[in-house]
């Protein structure tokens, strides 16, 4: 029988916790991959920077936080969920992993002792990793290929790997009071959207010219608001554009702010006509999504639902 199929075999028969156990696998091991959960890069690659390349690393295992195709899991549950198949009580139909490579990663364990596997992470290659330092602690996600084989060695104990190439990334403390303050304001305008009417309309690519658009700000009772000069993930790539995003932020605050107030003025105004006249007043209307225009409709929207909408204004 094919050391695959073997291995496959014996899952099915012992599960996936029993299984690491006969080879040798330790209690505090399995443990620990069951407790801890594998993490994305994210917005760290908006505050540190670019600091270099290096060859033929030594990665510890306990410092890789990381793979590139699944988030959120803990290391066992990739693991077992890969190599076993997602259980149906879960409904994952996005855990998207081969099967067979991690029947094929296991299977080092039935041709080898499991110290003879750690040495044979000292050899692979073909692994490459992002490395993010801030003092003197770092953190490594992998890049590309490798995630059977670290996420298998995440579950068996391995202590390091070696990586062909790693990209290393400092920590920049400014850089992240900066993105804080975005982020501090980003909340506060959702906040307050969420109070009046207002949506963010997520990015789209244009199937003619297969591009981004710009991200938008559509009043629920209207059309488009706002439409954002940069999209967050452009940081990335020129930081200074956050300056920018900060500024559009607040003044959009400002004026959200303002249409609040205004709105809550008209509001007791229209509470006291009746329901069709309200509809007759919003007929004639101009149809337009500007800072005088809106504040009446929001007014009259919940002077028609007896202001149950969050009552806020």
């Amino acid at each position: 029988m094919e050391v695959k199929a073997v291995v496959r075999k014996k899952l099915r028969e012992l599960g996936m916790e029993e299984y690491l156990r006969q080879n040798g696998v330790d209690l505090k091991t399995i443990q620990e991959s069951k407790s801890t959960v594998a993490s994305r890069v994210g917005e760290k690659m908006y505050y540190y920077d670019r600091a270099g390349e290096q060859k033929d690393v030594l990665v510890p295992i306990s410092e890789i936080k990381g793979v590139n195709r699944l988030s959120g899991f803990t290391w066992f549950d990739i693991l077992n969920y890969g190599a076993t198949g997602v259980p149906k009580s879960e409904k994952l139909q996005d855990f998207n992993i081969n099967s067979y490579s991690f029947w094929g990663v296991l299977s080092w364990l039935e041709k080898n002792t499991l110290n003879d596997v750690k040495y044979m992470y000292r050899n692979t290659d073909s692994i490459d990793f992002l490395c993010f330092k801030k003092g003197n602690s770092k953190e490594y996600y992998l890049l590309d290929e490798g995630n059977h084989r670290i996420v298998t060695a995440k579950n068996i104990g391995i202590p390091e790997v070696i990586s062909r190439n790693v990209k290393v990334y400092e920590y920049n403390e400014r850089k992240h009071n900066v993105y804080k303050t975005y982020k501090d304001k980003e909340k506060e305008l959702i906040e307050l959207m969420d109070e009046l009417y207002f949506s963010i309309v997520p990015w789209k690519v244009s199937d003619i010219t297969k591009t981004r658009r710009p991200m938008k700000i559509k009043f629920d009772l209207g059309g488009v608001y706002f439409i954002f000069s940069y999209e967050e993930q452009e940081i990335k790539d020129d930081f200074s554009v956050i300056e920018v995003m900060i500024h559009e932020m607040e003044s959009l605050i400002d004026r959200l702010n303002h249409i609040k107030k205004k709105s809550r003025l008209y509001y007791h105004l229209y509470k006291m006509l009746s329901e069709n006249v309200i509809i007759v007043v919003k007929r004639f209307m101009p149809p337009r999504t500007d800072d005088k225009y809106i504040p009446h409709v929001i007014a009259m929207e919940n002077a028609m639902s007896n202001g149950e909408r969050n009552n806020k204004i």
